[in-house]
């Protein structure tokens, strides 16, 4: 209220100025006029300030910190996000990769970052969901020290096999499993991350017992794959599809509850004969715990946003995902439902963090 009365005042007095007056020439009324003018400015810029009780938001870039090479697909998806909301907030998001030890270290420096809406996460369901029900001794902790943004998209994986496996579906996979235990060998990209756990709830479901090779990335994983070094895996769709497509594997089934447009012929796990079994993938962002409700409001805002640019809906199409767009609420609870699911897929497979 006092900037306010400050601002009528100085308009007041300006129009008490007359050139005859204070002010002897035009020029000189008009240059007087003019610095008046600016303070006016001035003061109600303060004052709008002061209404609001802090600067607008964001007033230099953002670090979006992803937990995974670039070239991978959550380094893929974290681009498109970034540079859409950058293109809509007029700040750039900076995407810095901070791979290793399956996510763990970006992971751990965003919980541990300033709550200033300044450094965000590019959150993984292997991340967030699968690797805190398989490992309790995780920097972190999934559940309270991050505030969760938006889910922006969650996708469906594929169980893929090398050819000259005699089996031609999960029911003779699974037939073949029971007869020659410990044979069967199937590659991921880390132990404890998402693409395992797949394989141990089809495992645990079929009552079978597989070797597990796990695989520092997904390229060394995908040539052994190929080279029939590892009989079988559950990986990205789109990182499948060629290969499917030529002969040199074989889709056996899609890991979510619906059948996914790149392979619409292949039939999900529950149809092919696992009832219930339901796992995806999905990418969010996420800022520290703490961060200010304003903060997160706009980012959920412009993942909305993000979420209906044609950029963004060609890209999930190539990938066969499905778009997010929850609230920051929503995407807790679902988190909390996540995390749950996977400790409890861990203890049913009795496996043992290393």
């Amino acid at each position: 209220m006092m900037a306010l009365s400050r601002v009528v005042a100085a308009l007041a007095f300006i129009s008490r100025l007359s050139p005859i007056g204070l002010v002897q020439t035009p020029r000189a009324y008009s240059s007087l006029t003019a610095r008046w003018l600016a303070l006016v400015v001035m003061t109600f810029s303060q004052t709008g300030f002061a209404q609001s009780g802090a600067p607008a938001f964001p007033l230099k870039p953002v670090t979006l910190l992803v937990g995974f090479s670039a070239g991978s697909t959550t380094d893929a998806y974290a681009r498109v996000w970034a540079q859409l909301v950058s293109d809509s907030i007029g700040q750039q998001i900076m995407v810095v990769n901070r791979d290793g030890a399956a996510g763990y270290i970006a992971a751990s420096a965003v919980a541990k970052a300033k709550p200033d809406g300044y450094t965000l996460m590019w959150g993984t369901a292997s991340q967030l969901a699968a690797s805190p029900g398989y490992d309790k001794k995780i920097p972190y902790d999934a559940l309270a020290d991050f505030a969760p943004i938006s889910l922006y998209t969650y996708l469906p994986y594929i169980m893929a096999m090398h050819p000259a496996m005699p089996a031609k579906n999960l029911k003779e996979l699974v037939t073949l499993a029971r007869a020659y235990p410990d044979k069967v060998t199937f590659g991921s990209t880390g132990v404890g991350g998402i693409l395992h756990l797949a394989v141990e709830l089809v495992r645990t479901k079929a009552g079978i017992s597989m070797v597990h090779v796990p695989y520092r990335g997904t390229p060394t994983m995908m040539l052994d794959l190929l080279s029939g070094q590892v009989a079988l895996s559950v990986t990205s769709i789109s990182l499948v599809l060629g290969h499917v497509q030529n002969n040199k594997l074989r889709a056996v089934a899609v890991t979510t509850t619906r059948r996914s447009g790149l392979v619409p012929d292949v039939p999900t796990m529950s149809e092919a004969g696992l009832g219930g079994y339901d796992i995806a993938g999905w990418y969010a962002p996420l800022a520290p715990a703490g961060t200010p409700r304003s903060v997160i409001d706009l980012f959920h805002k412009e993942t909305l946003k993000a979420l209906e640019q044609p950029r963004s809906k060609t890209f999930m199409a190539q990938e066969g995902a499905y778009a997010g767009g929850n609230t920051p609420e929503q995407f807790a609870s679902y988190m909390r439902d996540e995390v749950a699911k996977y400790t409890q897929l861990v203890k049913d497979a009795n496996l043992k963090s290393e």
